[in-house]
């Protein structure tokens, strides 16, 4: 079988690395910060949204503008592929540029509007049917098509 081989028996002090704190006490404040940061309003996204409606950027290959506002440049972990008119070709919608000739995701005034590209906005507005006939059977009072 096995055999445990005698050896000397040392009892020394814990590692310096055990005294050590895990989390830092700045570390709360820091990701406190890091969230204010990047809170965005109802308002400012809904205005972002709205200005990214008349979004254009330029096709790598000719340079000719196409409007974007209405198509999602980012979908589902992939890039959309964005055909040009003027030239006939198809480039991943990464490679276009934005109106200061710098990819339009490394720009920071851009990148904010190509990913606001594509989504609807939320606006104010009177309750469609089926939301007023499930307000109204939540109010007990019943729709007009149950009677």
């Amino acid at each position: 079988m096995h055999k445990v081989l005698p050896r000397k028996l040392i009892l020394r002090a814990a590692p310096p690395w055990r005294f050590m704190q895990l989390i830092s006490h700045h570390l709360p404040g820091t990701i406190e910060d890091a969230r204010r940061v990047h809170i965005v309003d109802e308002q400012e996204l809904q205005a972002r949204i709205r200005k990214a409606a008349n979004f254009t950027i330029a096709c790598p290959k000719c340079g000719h503008l196409k409007r974007v506002g209405h198509i999602r440049l980012f979908r589902s972990n992939h890039w959309t592929s964005l055909f040009c008119l003027a030239c006939k070709a198809h480039c991943s919608s990464r490679q276009w540029q934005c109106c200061c000739n710098k990819l339009w995701l490394a720009c920071e005034q851009h990148a904010i509007l190509g990913h606001c590209c594509g989504q609807k906005c939320a606006h104010p507005t009177q309750p469609t049917s089926l939301n007023l006939q499930i307000l109204l059977l939540l109010a007990g009072r019943r729709p007009e098509f149950l009677c």
